[in-house]
């Protein structure tokens, strides 16, 4: 069941108007919470997790069913090949929506903030780009540091 767009509705679906957080445990609650405490109430971040005893069904239809009132979307995801990143990789095929792993709070922030100023594949690569310039190696004892 794939969704094909045209005219006014492909227009619609250019921007991500949500960002799903989809990771194991509690991580995506504390992330989005973390990231509040930062840049202020996201609104369009919508947390899913997946918790112990919890089937990868379970997980697609609470997922599937915010896809269902979104125009485009942008996962992201803690782990690759990890459920949360199997099960939004399989409705990807289904919905207008790109799967980004290797969450962490840089790239969180950095996505919500680009959401109105870039098209959803052009905000995937953005997620992409925050995630590696968000990492650095500080070195002891007066050596420069790694940029």
């Amino acid at each position: 069941m794939s969704r094909v767009c045209g005219g006014e509705e492909y227009e619609k679906m250019r921007y991500a108007d949500r960002v799903l957080l989809c990771t194991h445990g509690k991580f995506g609650e504390e992330l989005k919470r973390s990231a509040e405490m930062i840049a202020g109430t996201l609104d369009r971040v919508k947390v899913f997790s997946l918790f112990p005893g919890m089937t990868p069904e379970e997980l697609s239809d609470k997922i599937r069913t915010e896809l269902d009132s979104c125009a485009a979307g942008i996962c992201l995801v803690d782990i690759a090949g990890g459920t949360p990143f199997n099960v939004t990789a399989r409705l990807a095929a289904e919905y207008p929506v790109a799967v980004i792993t290797g969450v962490n709070l840089p790239m969180l922030i950095e996505v919500h903030d680009g959401m109105d100023e870039m098209e959803y594949d052009e905000l995937a690569r953005f997620a992409v780009e925050a995630l590696s310039s968000s990492g650095r190696v500080i070195y002891r004892k007066g050596a420069a540091a790694h940029e």
